[in-house]
């Protein structure tokens, strides 16, 4: 059998003479496909086959000709678009008009729809882990800071249990952190927190704005220097103490050490000092970064100990371990603490003193503030700010000398009437 090429549409020749041709008929943004048959009783029609709004194949019937064909495949899809249309809201409807404009495919708008119900889904609890794991617990941040940015945002997350981190509003933060029961200080440390929290979320479409960042910062009024202990309810208290708080007590208040610094970090507990490491015979205490308060530019540093320290201290000079016992609770842990009870023998206990008064004392026996500096481990400006309350170096003299024996005779005197300077 011969065959007439000429006679032959280009598509029976590059697909076969006995298969189907297809075209797609477009409308709007909706498509159909149509299909030209080859064979049967039906060969040389046209079928029109489409997808419903549930994404079905659907068959609009065979039709001779293809304009015929062409014209009722439109009017299906004419009839899906409007009742699609019927169906939404006047904001739907205004939206669908404006991708019809723009000519924007559906298909194209995928990612964003997705992005949308992640943005609109993900709640403050899923967002807050996500962030805690990614960002802070690889990101090199203290023990101290770590437990800040989980406290802070474990708080939110229980307050904003109930809603999708998205809704949140400038509004039902402000509302929320007029209940916060803290200082100026706290209050704006803690808005710094959930102002990084908020930036992360920004940046990865949980949220479209930083609300954090627009709550008021409290303005922190200049602060006075921590309270400075007299030599005489130093004695007092160094005499009643018991002799598991003895190590803490010298050597927060004859060395300045902080209190982690003896004790350790939770996380770590060889973090803190050991007696390995003091140095009975060059009378130093060499307190290494692994012991100090754990910053990004935590330093080792030397601490020169009085002879009043070393007495204070000779039932442990053979010791070994560290100087804070395993399983003592710490002296100012809960309510009922050491330090409250020790802080009753002398009209109630002072936070920081210890460290302050040794600061205050060791100046005004040095006249130094470079040495105190070294020794403290803190800025010049945070000494100077904070830590240092002046004093006479006579009373220092009293203050360093405070042996066992001075000390017993000293607290055994009736209180003394201090004056600002002593």
């Amino acid at each position: 059998m011969s065959i007439d090429v000429q006679k032959c549409s280009f598509q029976r020749l590059l697909y076969g003479y006995f298969s189907d041709v297809k075209r797609t008929i477009t409308h709007e943004f909706l498509s159909a496909s149509l299909t030209e048959l080859s064979k049967g009783a039906h060969a040389g029609k046209f079928k029109i086959t489409y997808r419903d709004h549930s994404g079905k194949i659907r068959t609009g019937g065979i039709i001779k000709g293809e304009d015929a064909a062409k014209k009722r495949a439109k009017a299906i899809l004419a009839d899906l678009i409007k009742e699609k249309v019927d169906n939404l809201s006047p904001a739907e409807a205004r939206l669908i008009q404006e991708l019809r404009e723009n000519k924007i495919q559906p298909g194209k708008l995928t990612p964003s729809i997705n992005t949308l119900k992640t943005v609109e889904t993900i709640t403050p609890k899923e967002a807050t882990e996500l962030f805690l794991t990614r960002e802070v617990e690889g990101a090199g941040y203290s023990y101290e800071q770590r437990k800040d940015y989980q406290r802070n945002l474990r708080e939110l997350r229980y307050h904003f249990s109930m809603e999708p981190l998205s809704t949140i509003t400038l509004h039902t933060l402000e509302a929320w952190a007029d209940t916060w029961k803290v200082g100026p200080k706290r209050f704006n440390n803690k808005r710094t927190i959930l102002s990084s929290f908020w930036k992360w979320a920004v940046a990865r479409n949980y949220a479209e704005k930083n609300v954090a960042e627009q709550l008021q910062r409290k303005r922190v009024p200049r602060k006075a220097s921590h309270e400075v202990l007299s030599p005489w309810e130093f004695a007092t208290i160094l005499t009643h103490c018991k002799a598991t708080y003895l190590p803490w007590l010298c050597l927060s208040g004859f060395a300045g050490l902080r209190g982690v610094e003896i004790y350790g970090r939770p996380d770590d507990r060889n973090s803190g000092l050991h007696w390995e490491d003091i140095d009975w015979k060059r009378k130093v205490i060499i307190l290494n970064h692994t012991s100090a308060k754990q910053t990004s530019n935590s330093k080792t540093r030397l601490i020169p100990m009085q002879d009043a320290l070393i007495d204070w201290l000779e039932p442990w000079k053979k010791a070994t371990g560290p100087v804070h016992p395993f399983g003592v609770m710490r002296p100012f842990t809960g309510s009922k603490s050491y330090t409250e009870e020790l802080g009753a023998l002398i009209g109630g206990w002072k936070n920081n003193a210890l460290r302050a008064s040794r600061a205050s004392y060791r100046l005004a026996q040095t006249q130094s503030i470079a040495t105190v500096t070294l020794e403290m481990g803190h800025s010049k400006d945070m000494l100077l700010g904070t830590y240092l309350n002046p004093r006479f170096e006579d009373t220092a003299v009293q203050w360093f000398n405070l042996d066992r024996a001075a000390a017993k005779e000293l607290s055994s005197q009736p209180k003394n009437i201090i004056s600002i300077a002593s």
